[in-house]
């Protein structure tokens, strides 16, 4: 019971999303988010990456999303994945702090990996990571945009829990 507990814990601290593509695009703008309420209002995120972190994906399959690591998704069906994401902006003391607070505070589960702060060149740059949890939804196309709501996720996956919020509707523009 004790294991069931700590284990519901765990999972209410792992982001949720319904494909890596998805994923990146939330975690670059909550990055944005905290950065401002830490009073940084340069900061430039860089396009998050995942990697795959289920060992049940085989390697070569078609990604889901463009990575810059060697992990994919065979059809959004990932599992967990790590996303990684580089800040960089005017190095404030203040804002410095408050933003690694925020960061490292979050109720979701979240990390700053690498910090260098420099003074002198006026510039901070820093690595935020996470984990998050690929619970693809029917409805959903290979690159992660949303057609039609349904309730009942894809492949067999276990439902989101109903806490969590759902994922925000993407437009897909085609040139």
């Amino acid at each position: 019971m004790r294991l069931a507990a700590l284990t519901r814990q765990i999972e209410d601290t792992i982001w949720q999303f319904s494909s890596p593509t998805i994923g990146q695009a939330e975690f670059a703008e909550w990055i944005t988010t905290q950065m401002r309420a830490a009073g940084v209002n340069d900061a430039r995120v860089s396009q998050p990456t995942f990697r795959s972190l289920s060992g049940d994906v085989p390697q070569g399959a078609a990604a889901t999303a463009p990575s810059s690591t060697s992990g994919t998704c065979a059809d959004g069906a990932c599992g967990l994945v790590e996303l990684r994401a580089g800040v960089r902006f005017a190095f404030n003391a203040g804002g410095l702090t408050k933003a690694l607070a925020a960061i490292e505070g979050a109720s979701r589960l979240s990390a700053v990996e690498q910090l260098n702060a420099s003074a002198r060149e006026g510039r901070v740059d820093m690595t935020v990571v996470t984990v998050a949890r690929v619970i693809p939804i029917a409805g959903t196309d290979r690159a992660g945009a949303i057609v039609a709501d349904a309730g009942a996720p894809s492949n067999g996956a276990p439902a989101p829990a109903p806490a969590a919020p759902a994922p925000k509707k993407i437009v897909q523009v085609r040139w």
